[in-house]
């Protein structure tokens, strides 16, 4: 595993294939909400929909280290702070605030949202990561990013007509979030069992957001054939996407693999449009244009200093 993710190339598809899985959360999550009929008010049943899914990803990753972790047998290095401050900020008080946020607005324009989420590595990044400062490359990724999000933002207004002001601050406060988390990890948590952490992560953020739910929904729904493969997809996204995310952080600097993040509200838009039947939004197109740019130009050699 170590091999593929130092490889340049091959780190690079698998980072798309996880933006690829997470951009497929969108239309899975509103999915859930419709085959389970859960109300846009109803934040408890919400938020228990999200503990069921990562407490399944923790069982995925479970069967993930018996077959690939190399370090299996080697004890779990357990660092309380680490672990439960990373769990409910990655897990926990992101996926409040998402799964709330995404059912007031449409996958279209949450997924535009999240582009910021490459901005807001690279601002955490520089404050917390002493060897990836900020420098004018990564200005003008930023620059590229910031263009493609309001162009993006701009014509999902035009073309959906539904937007929620509480909605759309609750999906900027779940990208900070994540961001903050990518950062974390990458600063703290690079010499950590990816599996171990993960697991952790999922099974105890997981099961604190469904102690939240069954106290807080206004009504516990039955589950149903549907609903539980729709859980199960979603538990697969999240495990195999966190997996292969943190094995890139541990390999690779977090801006470089962060601007990749900017392909979730791609995939998610076009996945939207697709399974959602949300409108087509012809921005999108410039947008694409725009991210690939950015994510070109950062991996890239230009403006890069040699080292004697």
């Amino acid at each position: 595993m170590e091999k593929i993710f130092k490889n340049k190339t091959s780190a690079q598809i698998m980072a798309l294939f996880a933006m690829l899985l997470w951009g497929s959360a969108i239309p899975m999550i509103k999915m859930t909400y419709k085959t389970f009929d859960i109300s846009k008010t109803d934040s408890g049943a919400m938020t228990l929909v999200a503990g069921y899914r990562f407490v399944i990803a923790g069982f995925i990753v479970i069967l993930y280290k018996f077959l690939f972790d190399e370090e299996k047998s080697k004890p779990i290095n357990f660092k309380p702070t680490l672990y439960i401050g990373t769990a409910l900020l990655q897990i926990t008080i992101q996926y409040i605030f998402y799964y709330n946020g995404l059912s007031k607005i449409t996958g279209v324009h949450s997924s535009i949202i999240q582009s910021t989420n490459f901005l807001m590595v690279l601002i955490f990044a520089h404050f917390m990561m002493p060897d990836d400062k900020f420098n004018l490359k990564k200005l003008i990724c930023v620059i590229l990013g910031l263009v493609a999000t309001i162009l993006c933002n701009y014509g999902s207004r035009l073309e959906s007509g539904e937007s929620s002001l509480k909605g759309e601050i609750f999906i900027i406060i779940s990208t900070a979030l994540n961001a903050l988390g990518t950062v974390v990890m990458r600063k703290w948590a690079g010499d950590e069992n990816t599996y171990d952490i993960s697991i952790f992560q999922f099974v105890f953020g997981g099961g604190i957001l469904i102690i939240l739910g069954l106290f807080t929904a206004n009504r516990i729904f039955i589950m149903n054939l549907k609903g539980l493969i729709l859980l199960i997809y979603g538990g697969f996204i999240s495990s195999t996407a966190f997996v292969i995310w943190y094995l890139l952080l541990k390999y690779r600097k977090a801006s470089r693999v962060g601007v990749y993040k900017l392909f979730i509200p791609i995939f998610g838009s076009l996945l939207s449009v697709i399974i959602l039947k949300d409108r087509f939004n012809p921005y999108l197109v410039e947008a694409l244009i725009l991210t690939s740019s950015a994510t070109l130009f950062l991996n890239s050699n230009i403006m890069e200093r040699k080292k004697n």
